[in-house]
């Protein structure tokens, strides 16, 4: 099946999404998420931030948090572990250049400018592992989502946003090997955007987001996504497209890093399908999953 079909997918679409009370939604999860980024991340004199608040935001941040319900809305499934997020808030007011940064990225109109200190925070965060500056960029995407929606896609994964562009036949004005990541993360957030416009999509990112994900829309861009294998070791389903194409198996890095999350797996924390989620992220090993006791 070609793009062709996309106009009529996008009418089927419109008829059924109530786009006007979803942005709703989103605009009271926009301030909650800006006055909790004000108000208790920037300002460094406040109290101590608590498990819950952070939990709260979280909720709005990845459809895999503590709390999350079927039908409440999130930016996405960000394959970021519960007690990673609560770290990444907890690190931002211990490290204020690096909240300031983020707070400038958030802030800026100028795409170009927004590109640089994209890059300016991969810089920065180099060697820390505190799951903020991925290849796939789920995290700083999710974040910029949850700040601005209307105008952010939550299309957060860069491999996702390739498919789908390439998929819609869209010409890029960067090399996806040789281009820097921020110019890759601007870049691919407003061509995007418009394309899915020209295709017949009115709206907001989150609108056009949505779209994306539908499940005729993501069947053509993403089919094997339609589809679930298992690993047996854990009773749990997982995403095919992390599987190597040559032998089926799951593909997982292994990191020192590793180590530190699993003691929150272990306790209340613990989830098999973001801990596989997670183990995707981070790298790659073609080792089947075992479950770590």
């Amino acid at each position: 099946m070609s793009k062709a079909i996309i106009p009529s997918l996008a009418k089927e679409f419109i008829s059924t999404y109530d786009a006007a009370e979803k942005d709703r939604v989103w605009k009271q999860h926009q301030e909650t998420f800006r006055s909790f980024w004000a108000n208790r991340v920037l300002a460094t004199t406040s109290a101590p931030l608590s498990e819950d608040e952070c939990d709260m935001v979280i909720r709005i941040l990845d459809t895999s948090a503590k709390g999350h319900i079927k039908h409440s809305e999130a930016v996405a499934r960000v394959m970021v572990t519960q007690g990673a997020w609560r770290r990444i808030f907890k690190e931002f007011r211990a490290n204020q250049k690096l909240a300031a940064l983020i707070d400038r990225i958030f802030e800026t109109d100028d795409l170009d400018q927004k590109a640089v200190f994209t890059d300016e925070l991969y810089a920065m965060n180099e060697g820390e592992k505190n799951w903020l500056t991925g290849p796939s960029a789920n995290t700083i995407n999710a974040l910029l989502a949850a700040y601005n929606p209307f105008k952010n896609l939550s299309i957060v994964s860069l491999n996702d946003r390739r498919r789908l562009i390439e998929f819609l036949e869209i010409s890029v004005p960067f090399d996806w090997e040789k281009a820097p990541i921020g110019t890759r993360i601007v870049q691919t957030n407003i061509i995007l955007y418009d394309g899915l416009h020209a295709a017949g999509i009115p709206g907001s990112a989150r609108t056009v987001s949505k779209f994306a994900y539908s499940k005729p829309v993501k069947a053509l861009w993403k089919p094997e996504d339609t589809g679930k294998r298992t690993v047996e070791s854990e009773g749990v389903t997982v995403p095919s497209d992390i599987y190597d194409d040559r032998n089926k198996r799951p593909r997982f890095w292994v990191e020192k890093t590793i180590v530190e999350d699993l003691r929150a797996w272990r306790g209340r924390d613990f989830c098999p399908q973001r801990r596989i989620a997670a183990l995707s992220e981070m790298g790659r090993c073609n080792a089947p999953f075992r479950r770590v006791v």
